[in-house]
């Protein structure tokens, strides 16, 4: 339920760092349900228009590094767009509670002193600002940043006294020169250019994504469970200057009349920190979720996980609670690529070793070891996403978009130019379109969508995680179950003539590792690019899942594209942040880190025909079409019998853990998580200790699976039970009725090629390995229903923070025998 919060004009006398204002300030320690905000405006604001505005933030409470949503309406529409537009809205986050937060808490950018600031009502603060000792040479000063240690930064690039290492503008050396340490690309979360500038529609509406970062990103703010943050909204309106014979210039008296939106200056974005737009801000209060940090005073010893990285959301709100709880235990989480945890488990059945791998978190099932057996319990439910930002050609974002099997396979075969100077001199595919985003076969599906081509090469390719993944291999086997794709693979153009990269002709699918094949050079004739391996240079390559989601919310590649000088030397660096109305970008991702970041992800055509997205029930039909392998009872999704209801990207993640030979004590903690995953922890929510958004809480027929194994591993015996015939029957937990009943509307495929796998060439077929060999089991209408609270749909703005695997100075670290390869050449 929607709180809302409904203040009127509300004035406080602060002095002049903090001028007299209305302003409002929400009470209360935040929520994690959406909280709006009503005030009355000044007479300035927008004389003759509305009066009154509402501005909403989607959730102020349990936070973790993740975006809200602030949406606004009853405010002034903006004028132009881009950075000189007149009347944006201007969204920060800042450290303090509201009722204390000041202009030089807020990590923002626009800090130079303008018009409207020097001739504000309310006289600027020398102290905050500087003083050169001249009124004229004070129209260069900035506002200074104070950083939640107390020291102040001058942000901008200042004038230094050579004399004193101090800024001339603050003598006394109480101000740093430059930028906080921790300014850089990843924390630009403010919507402010060079970022985001938040537009109001003709109708007063508007809205903007911020991405709110936690302490361990950017210290300076310092925002964590017990450091007070807040989400301050200020809405540009006219100025409220001094008067008129006191104003120095003619244009600024021009500019200070209302509605002069020809003088941009005086009501841009810059303008946030003027004294009256300061006064007419909203302020929030933002309480951040305990993170794993607390389990560092935990002086217990730690019982560890390692393996899944669709398990970064769960297990950063599962831990605390462990940690925290003295009835459970110390639980510590590495997350790893799949395929390296399995043999680093594997190998720790053989060796016994007091720093191995004892429990594997995997969405396959662990080699068989003679004489070590294991259980595989499930813990969640989830799947991988293709995530996406969008804007169109007409600069307007898009939220949604399909894509097919072969889309996703000309992606990973480095079949796209990628707008390659000199790629006429490729052997193969210079009749190739240039990206992703004018295929013709992506045009199609998606109804004429039509994109802007601007600089293409850092958006060819999707943003892809390295290593060793079950992400990866269910991907590919999603790929692998088309036929139009392998025919694709085996050398068969589409039909507007695109023809597969021929360094991948013979890959194998599936696979758990991407790979870079193509080595073709630009021509050294080229203008730029000289000799450079292309193929590599427009790779959007990032070592983990939450990496990738990161890299779509900065809406900043990952690719080398930028060909620059630095210290006389040419170099290749990432690229800047795409701007708004100009963004086009893919990342291969997990639901958990794409979902709490917000992202759209992308529907999937199914094996009917039909494009599906991941919601709860496109999930629940997932675990419904699933193969059972009966050696171990691990689940995987079975793409031949999908019927259009089944997101093809669900994933089960299982606990491997052995049940015999564990040391004392460590059976019976790993039951305890085994029982935790299949109870407690299936509560949906943004607590700690609750399933984050991005996952399905798990059907009935998968707790009693993992209650089942738990006794097993509690036990010690060396017993590794069957799966119970719940989930050989219907794992899913739900009737054939239920399910036909919430069947969603998904739009039908546009016709494709009727190829089959049989027909294509031997080595193609061949190559296309079973994911598993196992019982096939047909949906029962007898089992119990499983109804699904509403968690994942697509914008839901909440969630945990990715935690960073710790790397610990111990030889037998999982990380550090990390020794996989990382993309292959």
């Amino acid at each position: 339920m929607r709180r809302t919060v409904l203040l009127g004009l509300v004035f406080v006398l602060v002095g002049l760092s903090a001028p007299a204002a209305a302003e409002v300030v929400v009470p209360g320690a935040g929520s994690g349900e959406p909280v709006t905000a009503t005030q009355t405006f000044d007479e300035h604001y927008n004389s003759g228009g509305p009066a009154e505005g509402s501005v909403t933030v989607s959730q102020t409470a349990d936070l973790v590094r993740q975006r809200v949503k602030v949406s606004w309406s009853g405010l002034r529409p903006t004028a132009g767009s881009g950075v000189g537009a007149s009347y944006p809205v201007v969204v920060m986050q800042c450290w303090g509670a509201p009722a204390d937060v000041k202009r030089e808490n807020c990590w923002a950018a626009g800090r130079g002193m303008e018009p409207a600031t020097f001739n504000d009502a309310q006289p600027y603060d020398p102290v905050l600002f500087g003083d050169f000792g001249d009124i004229g040479l004070n129209l260069y000063t900035v506002m200074s940043f104070t950083a939640r240690d107390g020291k102040r930064y001058s942000w901008d690039q200042v004038e230094v006294d050579p004399a004193t290492g101090h800024p001339v503008a603050w003598p006394d050396g109480s101000v740093l020169p430059g930028p906080p340490p921790d300014l850089s690309q990843d924390t630009y979360n403010f919507v402010l250019p060079p970022t985001l500038i938040g537009e109001t529609r003709a109708d007063g509406t508007g809205s903007a994504d911020i991405e709110l970062l936690t302490a361990d990103q950017m210290p300076s703010v310092g925002c964590s469970d017990v450091n007070a943050c807040s989400l301050v909204v200020v809405p540009v309106g006219d100025p409220n200057c001094v008067p008129e014979d006191q104003i120095l210039l003619d244009e600024w008296k021009a500019g200070c009349l209302p509605h002069a939106t020809d003088y941009s200056s005086m009501r841009d974005a810059s303008t946030w920190k003027t004294p009256t737009n300061w006064g007419r801000r909203f302020a929030f209060p933002l309480s951040f979720r305990k993170s794993p940090q607390v389990c560092t005073a935990d002086d217990r010893s730690e019982t560890t996980l390692t393996g899944s990285p669709y398990l970064g959301q769960l297990m950063a709100s599962w831990r605390p609670k462990f940690c925290l709880d003295g009835n459970l235990f110390k639980l510590g989480y590495t997350s790893l690529g799949e395929g390296d945890a399995r043999r680093q488990f594997t190998a720790n059945l053989r060796e016994r070793r007091a720093d191995g791998v004892n429990a594997v978190l995997t969405s396959r099932p662990v080699a068989a070891v003679e004489g070590a057996p294991v259980g595989h319990a499930p813990v969640a439910v989830s799947g991988f996403s293709v995530s996406f930002v969008l804007d169109d050609a007409d600069g307007r974002e898009v939220l949604d978009l399909k894509l097919t099997p072969r889309l996703l396979l000309k992606m990973l075969t480095q079949s796209y130019t990628g707008a390659a100077p000199g790629i006429e001199t490729h052997p193969a595919i210079s009749g190739n379109p240039t990206w992703w985003g004018n295929d013709p076969e992506l045009v199609e599906v998606n109804g004429g969508l039509r994109l802007r081509d601007i600089n293409v090469a850092p958006s060819a390719y999707p943003v892809a995680v390295q290593g060793d993944m079950d992400l990866t291999w269910a991907l590919t086997a999603y790929i692998a179950s088309d036929a139009e794709a392998l025919a694709f693979l085996g050398g068969t153009p589409d039909r507007w003539g695109m023809k597969i990269n021929p360094k991948f002709a013979a890959q194998v699918l599936p696979y758990d590792r991407f790979e870079l094949r193509d080595d073709w050079r630009v021509p050294a004739n080229s203008p730029t690019y000289k000799e450079q391996l292309w193929f590599n240079l427009v790779a959007n390559q990032v070592a983990s899942v939450v990496g990738a989601a990161v890299a779509l919310v900065q809406a900043r590649p990952t690719a080398t594209t930028n060909e620059t000088i630095d210290n006389g030397k040419l170099v290749y660096k990432r690229p800047e942040r795409q701007q708004t109305g100009n963004r086009a970008l893919l990342a291969i991702t997990d639901l958990g880190d794409s979902l709490v970041f917000g992202l759209p992800s992308a529907a999937l055509r199914s094996r009917t025909g039909e494009f599906v997205v991941p919601t709860p029930e496109s999930l629940t039909f997932g675990v419904a079409t699933t193969v059972l392998d009966e050696r171990t009872g691990v689940l995987t999704i079975d793409h031949t019998r999908t019927d259009g209801r089944a997101y093809p990207g669900t994933v089960l993640v299982y606990a491997a853990v052995p049940t015999r030979g564990l040391p004392a004590g460590e059976g019976e903690r790993y039951a305890a998580f085994l029982e935790y995953a299949a109870g407690a922890g299936q509560q949906a929510g943004v607590g700690v200790g609750q399933l984050p958004v991005g996952y399905l809480p798990l059907p009935e027929p998968l707790r009693e699976q993992a209650r089942v194994v738990a006794r097993a591993v509690r036990e010690q015996k060396g017993d590794v039970p069957p799966a119970p015939q719940s989930v050989v029957s219907n794992p899913s937990g739900r009737g054939s009725a239920v399910a036909a009943a919430a069947r969603p509307a998904v739009a039908p495929a546009a016709p494709v090629a009727t190829t089959s796998v049989s027909a294509q060439p031997s080595v193609v077929t061949s190559s296309a390995r079973p994911v598993t060999s196992a019982a096939t089991r047909v949906e029962s209408s007898s089992a119990g229903r499983w109804l699904l609270p509403g968690l994942l749909g697509l914008g839901v703005l909440a969630g945990v923070m990715a935690p960073l695997a710790t790397v610990v100075a111990t030889p037998g670290h999982p990380v550090r025998r990390f020794f996989g390869g990382l993309f292959r050449r």
